[in-house]
């Protein structure tokens, strides 16, 4: 049996169908060993307007391209009964995985083989169980140069290239940072082939392969650029236009810098903005259209528009980036094949100029992208694991080792202590160890649900209320029309069309202000979490303001807000 095993591999390993075969082994041992989630709430944001939560399935989903957002909506609208949102990044990062297998299978390497392999499985378990869309856009992108360079290396197979060329563009619709990014990363693919041509510029084989990686460059930038231009047609409108505006103001609030309140005390407090209200606000519960409006955003802006940064926030980062990669439990299988891949490297790669030219800037370039992911957002798990990746990718389609069984045998059991330690990491998260989870998770659909049917009134939460942000994962079916009578005091769907819509259905403008004494406005949480929103309520609106226990849902406690005042 393991002799006819060995000699199938050995007769298919360079088909596509085989690739395909091993990657779909791996989805289905994840599927079943693991719960599926979302990583991020951003998710949750995008599935629930492209499948109608809102009212009708919508193209705008805000930070990923609108012609995906209408392909979507069509599918959605067509039939509800499909999570098409959760379905569609499983099924890109599968066909990007198993994409990228091909093109290292079909490099004849042994070692090379086993090495992708076990880049793939590790990093299966974060698109099978933890779908976000940053993370896609990374593997969309490292299959898609992964395509084109070996496409130009096999005299530009133009079936290849146009593959890479789709992936590319389908990485840039999903998460345009994301593909920027990684495309700055694995541009490291093509060093060795443009430090041939510099060498030996009248050579025509050289000559053709820099012709044919600008004509695949130029047909990207086109289907990148009518993307872009298509994507800004869709929010023309003027509601969407004062939404986008909004929008910058938040994001910069929330992911990139916030002036200190201590440090603008006084100008703060003279646009009537406390300490504990800076904090309502910086805890992405924002959206007081009368207090904190776009205007006023503008102006707390200006007054520090940028983070500073100087030796200690420098140092700072590579402290933290040590810390998030080396010595975060669930980062712990990423830390070690870095270690395994440098030493192999180090040891077995055939070693020239070009090689350690592209080294150097796959190096410098992952640094650059991680750099700026840090200064605009921190070191953020989702992040991190979408550059490591590219990079990873573009250092093994790099590595040219040398014929050794040595090499072949440390690389096997390298690649065991990784399974190993895989395995006791991701222990904690197997579904046999999930019991509380899964019965938490049970608890909170019974509250939505109830929410749900109670059409009569809306139940508004603060943002970090876990109650729908966590509760509903790639392969759950939203129903349609379940957030027309929930909202939340900001976030970034805050101001939309859509949120707005919900709102107005209950004759809300200022979420605030407008929910007390308000019969078919209840608000949901519990007394601890909603402690500084009763405050700021008292402080701005209604100091005689009285909260009314209408019932309990799950964990939850439900109130009435009234007040004579």
């Amino acid at each position: 049996m393991p002799h006819k095993l060995i000699r199938f591999i050995k007769e298919n390993r360079t088909r596509f169908w085989f690739s395909i075969l091993v990657n779909t082994l791996m989805l289905i041992f994840f599927n079943i060993f693991f719960y599926c989630r979302f990583h991020t709430v951003d998710d949750v944001f995008m599935e629930m307007i492209a499948c109608g939560a809102y009212g009708d399935p919508d193209l705008h989903l805000i930070y990923t391209n609108s012609i995906l957002g209408f392909a979507l909506s069509m599918l959605y609208k067509i039939t509800d009964q499909i999570p098409w949102y959760g379905i569609m990044h499983i099924i890109m990062a599968w066909i990007s995985f198993s994409s990228i297998f091909y093109v290292f299978m079909n490099k004849k390497n042994k070692m090379l083989s086993v090495l992708v392999l076990a880049v793939l499985f590790i990093f299966s378990y974060e698109a099978y169980t933890k779908v976000q869309f940053t993370k896609t856009a990374a593997y969309l992108a490292a299959a898609g140069y992964s395509l084109i360079a070996d496409a130009i290396e096999a005299h530009n197979d133009k079936k290849k290239i146009l593959s890479g060329i789709l992936f590319l563009w389908n990485s840039f619709m999903i998460r345009t940072g994301m593909f920027l990014g990684c495309s700055a990363v694995c541009a490291g693919m093509f060093v060795p082939m443009i430090c041939r041509f510099i060498k030996d510029p009248g050579n025509k084989e050289n000559k053709g392969k820099v012709y044919g990686l600008i004509c695949a460059g130029l047909c990207s930038l086109l289907l990148v650029g009518l993307s872009f231009m298509a994507d800004k047609l869709a929010y023309s409108s003027e509601s969407w236009s004062n939404y986008i505006r909004f929008n910058e103001f938040t994001t910069q609030f929330q992911d990139i810098y916030m002036p200190s309140y201590d440090m603008y005390e006084k100008e703060l407090g003279s646009m009537g903005i406390s300490k504990d209200d800076y904090r309502l606000y910086a805890a992405t519960d924002h959206n007081d259209p009368d207090l904190f409006n776009v205007e006023v955003m503008e102006k707390v802006r200006d007054l520090q528009r940028y983070k500073t940064i100087d030796s200690n926030e420098i140092v700072m980062f590579f402290l933290r980036g040590y810390n998030t990669i080396f010595k975060q439990r669930s980062l712990a299988t990423y830390a070690l094949y870095l270690v395994i891949l440098f030493l192999m490297y180090m040891c077995f790669n055939k070693h020239d100029i070009s090689s350690l030219i592209s080294l150097f800037y796959t190096c410098f370039a992952t640094l650059f992208a991680f750099a700026y992911t840090y200064f605009m957002h921190g070191w953020f798990d989702r992040t991190t694991i979408a550059v490591l990746f590219a990079f990873l990718i573009t250092i093994l389609y790099l590595f040219d080792p040398k014929d050794s069984r040595i090499g072949l045998r440390v690389s096997f059991a390298g690649i065991a202590l990784l399974i190993i330690v895989s395995l006791f990491v991701w222990n904690a998260y197997a579904k046999w160890n999930m019991n509380d989870w899964k019965n938490e998770y049970d608890e909170n659909h019974e509250v939505l649900n109830e929410i749900y049917r109670d059409k009569d009134h809306i139940y508004i939460s603060r943002t970090s209320l876990p109650l729908w942000k966590k509760y509903y994962h790639p392969y759950d079916l939203i129903p349609n029309g379940a957030m027309k009578n929930y909202s939340t005091f900001g976030d970034w769907i805050a101001n939309t069309p859509l949120y707005l819509s919900v709102l107005n259905n209950y004759d809300i403008s200022n979420p605030y202000k407008d929910i007390v004494n308000n019969d078919k406005a209840y608000l949901i949480g519990n007394a601890e979490n909603l402690q500084l929103v009763e405050d700021y309520i008292r402080r701005h609106y209604y100091p005689e303001l009285e909260f009314v226990l209408v019932k309990n849902l799950g964990p939850y406690e439900v109130y009435s807000l009234v007040s004579d005042s």
